[in-house]
């Protein structure tokens, strides 16, 4: 439940910010305020949408979801809570979807506070962050997700099936035994059960990510 509920907020979050960017430049060229509004919504909605994916995968980190592949990689019965947490940004997967979720909450701060300030600015704003934003939500949903499961499909080579990850339930295929799972599972790289490893991706997206704002209004203006 928890993969099949964050794949549902990550893919609403693309199509969301997707469309917020379309709608802006559509609405901006046409004069149009309400599509515009439309648009600051959209864009608004990201956020608490990749928030809900992240927590998820952070609900299956905590709770041993093994069957989520990314839970089997970054964690093990035996990882402290702590290193639970901190496991969301463990490996590209879930690094690339805190990426994510980080420009979402940036991109809705300068939303909030600036929209009022700068209102022939904020349509372009909107287009340029969302753009970004969506092509990094669709590196997470198409190339590194997260949210992919281990299944055993009938193979004629493996009697007892054969394993794969896949983000969809395939024909005929089975969940595997969760003891079996958690028997061996990968656990934490041990380069990163260190606190200075612990907060050094979040302090690093925090500073490029950051750097998507001012990007925006200085195209916006160029706009």
């Amino acid at each position: 439940m928890p993969a099949e509920l964050g794949l549902a907020a990550l893919v609403l979050a693309f199509a969301v910010a997707i469309y917020a960017a379309v709608a802006s430049l559509i609405g901006v060229r046409r004069k149009n305020s309400a599509l515009i509004a439309s648009a600051r919504n959209a864009a608004l909605l990201t956020f608490p949408l990749l928030l809900m994916s992240a927590a998820t995968l952070l609900y299956g980190l905590i709770n041993q979801y093994y069957q989520i592949a990314y839970v089997w990689q970054v964690s093990n019965p035996g990882t402290p809570l702590f290193y639970r947490i901190t496991a969301l940004w463990g490996s590209q997967q879930g690094s690339l979807l805190f990426w994510c979720l980080l420009m979402s909450l940036f991109a809705f701060v300068a939303l909030l506070l600036n929209w009022r300030s700068y209102p022939r600015l904020m349509p372009y704003v909107i287009t340029y962050t969302m753009v970004t934003l969506a092509f990094f939500i669709g590196l997470s949903l198409f190339l590194e997700n997260p949210f992919a499961r281990y299944w055993i499909v009938p193979d004629v080579s493996a009697p007892n099936g054969l394993v794969v990850s896949n983000v969809f339930i395939p024909a005929n295929a089975v969940a595997p035994d969760p003891t079996r799972l958690a028997a061996t599972a990968r656990g934490l790289n041990p380069l990163l059960r260190h606190f200075g490893m612990i907060i050094h991706p979040p302090m690093l997206y925090l500073g490029f990510v950051g750097f998507v704002i001012p990007f925006a209004f200085a195209m916006a203006a160029l706009a």
